[in-house]
């Protein structure tokens, strides 16, 4: 079994930082993130962020939501590579198949140098082909490494309605290349929509058909020694390139089977103090011991005193606090027997 058995895919922005940054120490031990460095800006901070933040295994990806490398996003690769050092064997980089034939020898030279993790990412539409499976098994061969050293994410992208001949279809690719070697698999989507605005203000639920999907095709289509990876509580369409995080204050929570999502008509006063006592009040919220993101909206909810303890908060705060629950209520649904989301809140 993989010792990392959730994959979260994440922007590397300010709240997935805080995210990572204040998860209790047996769920991080379950989690290895992939790390979109989407701003070439953020590159020549990645490593020290890395370590200031996460400082254990990772993988990180340059390309942008289609996989594509320009020339910047090729030097931004090429820079990350070049300045590893001893972090290589923990910090991985990810590689498109379609791509590896088209990268500067001084950047192939580099990736087959390195003796880290190391994952290719097939980014397919609802099902894999028999091309994109022959492309993944080359791909090792590009970059002169056998399967079983390396790490295999399926890619949905927004998670698909497949029927049942779909799914067994699907499952029985995931199978196919487990047989070529393939040690550790994720299939990854994201459920979560693109724009909150077009939800309404108050209350709202958006199923979580990535979990949905996930637990369809282990318990009613065989699906095993496969992991789970998703987006969280931002949709995998969503670039940083395109848009900031906008919009009126909301708080996005993840519960077993759907995600609570409460908006506010407001960005400022006290909007981020209600929402949070709306969410403490409902039966799906697990209180300030689950995790670090739990606490803080409890905290911003609480005026027991006369004043709210925590302030109203901002978009990245929320989103911080929302992604840090989100973590750590997967890893509980994954090892629900572990006590791994147990830990209680670590110090901010």
């Amino acid at each position: 079994m993989a010792s990392h058995v959730y994959l979260p895919t994440l922007k590397w922005m300010k709240a997935e930082k805080d995210t990572l940054l204040n998860l209790a120490v047996s769920v991080k031990a379950n989690l290895l993130p992939l790390l979109e460095l989407r701003k070439s800006e953020r590159v020549p901070n990645f490593i020290a962020e890395w370590e200031r933040y996460w400082k254990q295994p990772a993988l990180f990806d340059c390309a942008t939501v289609e996989g594509e490398l320009s020339e910047v996003r090729e030097a931004a690769l090429l820079h990350v590579m070049q300045n590893l050092g001893p972090h290589a064997a923990l910090l991985g980089p990810v590689v498109n198949p379609e791509r590896i034939k088209h990268l500067p020898a001084p950047l192939l030279a580099l990736l087959r140098a390195h003796q880290g993790p190391m994952a290719v990412r097939l980014r397919i539409k609802a099902m894999l082909t028999s091309q994109q499976e022959e492309a993944a098994f080359s791909a090792c061969a590009g970059l002169n490494r056998i399967p079983a050293a390396m790490t295999l994410v399926v890619d949905m992208c927004e998670t698909p309605q497949l029927t049942d001949a779909e799914q067994n279809a699907l499952v029985a690719a995931l199978q196919r290349l487990q047989q070529q070697g393939w040690q550790q698999v994720y299939l990854l989507s994201g459920a979560y929509p693109i724009d909150s605005r077009q939800m309404r203000v108050g209350r709202n639920e958006v199923v979580r058909t990535d979990w949905q999907l996930w637990q369809t095709l282990i318990q009613k289509r065989g699906l095993t020694n496969v992991y789970y990876g998703d987006y969280g509580i931002v949709s995998p369409k969503w670039d940083e390139d395109d848009a900031i995080r906008r919009g009126k204050i909301n708080y996005r929570y993840a519960a077993a089977k759907h995600w609570i999502v409460y908006r506010s008509d407001s960005d400022g006063g006290t909007a981020g103090n209600e929402l949070a006592q709306l969410l403490t009040l409902e039966s799906d919220f697990r209180c300030a011991a689950f995790s670090w993101g739990d606490d803080r909206i409890e905290q911003r909810a609480d005026n027991t005193s006369g004043k709210f303890k925590l302030g109203c908060g901002n978009k990245t705060q929320h989103i911080a606090e929302g992604m840090n629950h989100h973590l750590t209520q997967v890893v509980d649904q994954l090892l629900p027997a572990s006590g791994s989301a147990s830990s209680g809140a670590p110090a901010l």
